[in-house]
Formats: C-alpha cells, sequence, structure tokens
C-alpha cells in the first residue's frame, strides 16, 4: 500500500484509476436496477438489463445469469418465496448438530415434535 503523499505524486489513488471510475458507477447501477427488477419481481425487465450490463464488470455475474437463464426468470417472475422453508431446514440442522453423538433418531423426533 502507498503513503498518500507519495501516491498522489504516482497518480494512484487508492480506489483505482481514473479510468476504472465511469465503469464502477455503471456497474453500482446496474447492480441497484437489478434490486429494483427483484423486488418488483419484473422478468420482462430482464433481457433489457443483460444487454446492459454485457462488457462491465458484472461479466462473471452475467455469464452466470446466462447459464442458468430459464431459473433466473422464473425466480423474476414468481411472488413466492422459500424463505420460511430455508429457515426451519436451517433450525433443524442446528438443533441436530446440537445433539450429536448425544442420542439416537428417536430423541431427536421427540425433541423436534415437542419444540414445534
Amino acid at each position: 500500500m502507498c503513503r498518500p503523499h507519495s501516491a498522489a505524486r504516482s497518480g494512484h489513488t487508492s480506489r483505482g484509476s481514473a479510468s476504472n471510475v465511469p465503469n464502477s458507477r455503471l456497474a453500482r447501477g446496474l447492480a441497484a436496477q437489478f434490486a429494483a427488477m427483484s423486488r418488483k419481481h419484473d422478468p420482462n425487465a430482464l433481457n433489457a438489463w443483460l444487454n446492459a450490463a454485457r462488457g462491465t464488470k458484472l461479466n462473471a455475474f452475467i455469464a452466470d445469469f446466462e447459464r442458468d437463464h430459464d431459473a433466473v426468470l422464473d425466480a423474476l417472475g414468481f411472488r413466492w418465496s422459500t424463505g420460511q422453508v430455508e429457515g426451519h431446514e436451517q433450525w433443524l440442522k442446528v438443533l441436530k448438530r446440537g445433539m450429536y453423538g448425544r442420542a439416537k433418531f428417536d430423541l431427536l423426533r421427540k425433541r423436534v415434535l415437542y419444540t414445534v
């Protein structure tokens, strides 16, 4: 890491070169657009967003989206979430880990049924 006075003389800053700043702003703006698209559940805007995001710092992110394009469209189009199921699964895993080595399945079953 450079000291502040040497960074000023060499033209380098801690945030990167000046040529990368517009690209970073564009990537941040595209990320904000994607977040808004996700909140609104608007699958129609996905293709336009992907076209606008090509050639930016989001290339790796876009490559994953293009590989799973149908799944992303479904996720944006449906209004339901698996969050509640994931929460219950995580709770059960924590309970199971806490009882590891202490008892067999029958006690785990009783404990799960008792707390539900």
